[in-house]
């Protein structure tokens, strides 16, 4: 699905062995694939700053980014990997 600012990407990937595409919580590296799972990418988060006062107010940085890359290794030993790059929120 394309739309103004909106990017998503829907794919069958032949592989239960994906690792990649961060930012989620998970029990290993390797992400569980064997049922439909959506992973929203967004790379805004409130870090330390050297100008936080101590009453927790916290001054919103950007932290890190997103890098959506995955990478799929199948049984054998090949491998492929996928990045998307653009300037869209990525669902």
């Amino acid at each position: 699905m394309f739309s103004d600012q909106y990017i998503q990407i829907a794919a069958y990937i032949g592989t239960s062995m994906l690792y990649g595409i961060g930012e989620n919580t998970q029990a290993n590296l390797m992400h569980y694939m064997e049922m439909y799972t959506t992973y929203a990418m967004f790379s805004r988060n409130e870090a330390l700053s050297p100008d936080y006062d101590y009453l927790y107010r916290w001054h919103p940085k950007n932290l890190y980014g997103v890098f959506p890359f995955y990478i799929g290794f199948e049984r054998d030993g090949k491998a492929h990997g996928v990045f998307i790059l653009n300037s869209n929120a990525q669902v």
